[in-house]
C-alpha cells in the first residue's frame, strides 16, 4: 500500500467516525444530551 493511500484511507476511517458519531448524538438528543 502506497503512502497516498494509507492516507485517504484514514481520512475516510475518519469522515465515517464522524458521521456516526455525528448520527449518535442527534438520535441521543431525546435523553436531554
Amino acid at each position: 500500500m502506497k503512502k497516498e493511500e494509507l492516507m485517504g484511507c484514514r481520512q475516510a476511517a475518519l469522515l465515517l467516525l464522524q458521521a456516526v458519531t455525528c448520527a449518535r448524538s442527534v438520535r441521543g438528543n431525546r435523553d436531554g444530551r
